[in-house]
């Protein structure tokens, strides 16, 4: 057996496309990975043509290509593009996947519900708090906040009930206004039952590994404050996302799940990245959009055949299994098997090799850690067993809703 497991329990990540549909952004996030959709890159207009055709050729290269995401700037602005790709994809290509993309919620909600319905795309809107947090951060260019038009988006796609996910970035703006980890959980609650914190991500990238200790303690703490509340909700009562007493956050849930249903097997490659090929709209094309300043991912351009594509794309594949990675002397995180993903561009900011950014690595490692001090005390109480399976299931239900994954398959079902 090798230290890392015998291949038989690895996982692999799902073969994907992300496509970079915009430069161009209506607001101006401070912390924007993207840089306002330029990925420190030469800004171009994507052309449907070039895209649908380099999309073809993935697709010929691997059939099993199973999700395409759109990503900017802000997606949105190219909402003619989104759907003339939707529509090759699934009546050119004779293909179904999942297709899903992050909106800043700016633009009208029936501008764009249509679109979403007809292709069963996955949105995720980006809240991050209340307004006094939000807004201090994502402002339009004349300085004016967001918060309401995300909002206002959210309600609308309630109101159609389509199921989407609210997704938050929690960093200093929410410790310097008192607001915790968990409050920011349950503010996106109110907004939507499938909510997602992106816990200190833009702290973990910028400052990347050079934070104190101080700061680190109070980002375990607060771990273990919402995986507590999150475990007590879900083992006091039977949670479901309709009754006020539900308490979720997309990771914390997934870590449990991964745990109660035995399906946290270690995966074959650090991150998503090993199967993702990028295109941005001037043609380039490289693994995981957030290498985009980074040489070394860059799989080629337009003009880059689909064999040398390929190649390009196995070689990295290779140089990113953990046992390849752990050759050079990368550090294997025991958790992830449970967590999954192992950002490899937030383990590229370190200067003394590939490691974890300590906030991203203190996030991911305290809850697992959290959520296995539960486990035996909830295997002592049958009913607690039966709460927090139920709650497992009420998790697998709202998110295959979102992925639509399940009205897809009841469509082709239909039609075979």
């Amino acid at each position: 057996m090798h230290r890392l497991g015998p291949a038989k329990l690895r996982r692999r990540h799902s073969p994907g496309i992300a496509v970079i549909i915009s430069q161009q952004c209506n607001l101006t996030c401070g912390y924007c990975l993207a840089k306002q959709g330029t990925f420190g890159l030469n800004v171009a207009n994507m052309k449907k043509a070039e895209v649908t055709t380099r999309i073809e050729s993935l697709f010929e290269a691997n059939p099993d290509i199973d999700f395409i995401k759109f990503f900017g700037g802000e997606p949105t602005l190219r909402i003619d593009l989104i759907k003339g790709i939707c529509d090759f994809v699934e009546n050119k290509l004779k293909k179904r996947v999942h297709f899903a993309l992050t909106t800043n919620g700016t633009l009208a909600a029936s501008r764009h519900l249509d679109l979403w319905q007809r292709y069963h795309v996955s949105v995720s809107v980006t809240v991050d708090g209340p307004p006094h947090v939000h807004d201090a951060v994502r402002t339009r260019a004349d300085g004016r906040g967001s918060h309401a038009s995300a909002v206002a988006y959210c309600r609308d796609l309630a109101a159609a009930n389509f199921p989407f996910a609210v997704v938050g970035v929690f960093d200093e703006r929410h410790l310097r206004s008192g607001m915790s980890y968990l409050d920011m959980i349950k503010y996106l609650n109110e907004i939507a039952p499938l909510s997602k914190v992106q816990f200190l991500e833009s702290l973990g990238d910028a400052a990347s590994h050079e934070m104190g200790e101080e700061p680190l303690q109070m980002a375990r703490a607060q771990v273990v404050e919402a995986v507590d509340a999150i475990m007590e909700a879900m083992t006091s009562a039977f949670i479901s996302p309709n009754d006020g007493r539900w308490l979720y956050d997309n990771n914390i849930f997934r870590f449990i799940y991964g745990i109660v249903r035995e399906t946290a097997l270690p995966y074959e490659h650090a991150c998503t990245a090993s199967n993702l090929t990028t295109i941005f709209p001037s043609g380039e094309l490289m693994a995981c959009y957030t290498f985009a300043e980074k040489s070394t991912s860059a799989y080629g351009s337009k003009w880059t055949s689909k064999t040398e594509l390929e190649d390009r794309r196995q070689e990295f594949r290779a140089a990113h299994k953990w046992e390849a990675m752990a050759a050079r002397g990368t550090r294997v995180p025991w958790y992830r098997g449970v967590v999954g993903d192992i950002c490899v561009a937030d383990m590229l900011n370190s200067s003394g090799g590939l490691e974890q950014s300590a906030f991203y690595k203190a996030f991911q490692e305290t809850a697992t850690l959290r959520i296995l001090q539960w486990m035996p005390v909830v295997a002592k109480d049958p009913v607690a067993v039966a709460r927090v399976l139920h709650a497992m299931e009420q998790h697998k239900i709202i998110t295959g809703e979102y992925t639509l994954k399940m009205s897809r398959d009841f469509t082709a079902a239909q039609g075979a």
